[in-house]
């Protein structure tokens, strides 16, 4: 036998219990590594939209605090 013959040919599987707990625990890791990503993306998102509101908030009462000081300059006499 060649070496590609023997790469492609199939191996079977020992079946276990201990294989089976093992490849059970290896799924319910997948499972919980995608739902840990997705957690982690919707509090990214929330993260991203809560300081975005801030922001504009935040440069919104500079510009009207700002539009009050000078129109309160303009008002009071030298």
């Amino acid at each position: 036998m060649t070496r590609r013959t023997r790469s492609r040919r199939n191996v079977a599987k020992i079946q276990t219990e201990y294989v089976q707990e093992h490849e059970e625990q290896r799924d319910f890791k997948a499972k919980q590594k995608k739902l840990l990503f997705r957690r982690l993306l919707a509090f990214g998102v929330l993260f991203s939209l809560i300081m975005g509101i801030l922001v504009f908030t935040h440069i919104n009462q500079r510009a009207v605090m700002e539009e009050k000081q000078q129109n309160t300059m303009k008002k009071s006499p030298p």
